[in-house]
């Protein structure tokens, strides 16, 4: 028969600093839930300056995506199916959409995200002590 089991006191970490990634972003825009896509192209979402961060969900169907900048002008599109998480690398002003799928309709949300001031300094700018 084996002695019991024992093992050493737990190590004291103290807690980690609350918010470690979450607190690097300002508050976002959002769509507020799910925009309904239907089968003309239409802006979802203008964001106030351009996000360092865009996430896109897609719901029930699947959706054609333009990022373009304020004018309209057309930097990229791409195409997600239903039930879908993506973050594109890339930044734009404004989204529009339609569904992939003629005759269905189809939801998309959108959140563009905007990093802290002090994060989005570049290396070679002087820090700002406040």
């Amino acid at each position: 028969m084996h002695p019991p089991c024992t093992y050493p006191k737990a190590r004291d970490r103290g807690n980690p600093v609350a918010g470690i990634l979450t607190d690097r972003f300002r508050p976002h825009q959002t769509t507020a839930g799910y925009a309904v896509i239907t089968d003309t192209i239409a802006d979802v979402i203008t964001f106030a300056g351009v996000p360092d961060r865009i996430e896109l969900f897609t719901r029930s169907n699947g959706v054609v995506i333009q990022f373009t900048d304020r004018w309209d002008v057309e930097l990229d599109t791409i195409e997600l199916p239903a039930g879908m998480f993506y973050e594109p690398g890339l930044v734009c002003e404004k989204i529009r959409a339609r569904n992939a799928t003629a005759g269905q309709v189809a939801g998309l949300q959108v959140v563009g995200k905007y990093l802290h001031e002090t994060e989005a300094k570049l290396p070679h700018e002087p820090s700002i002590e406040r």
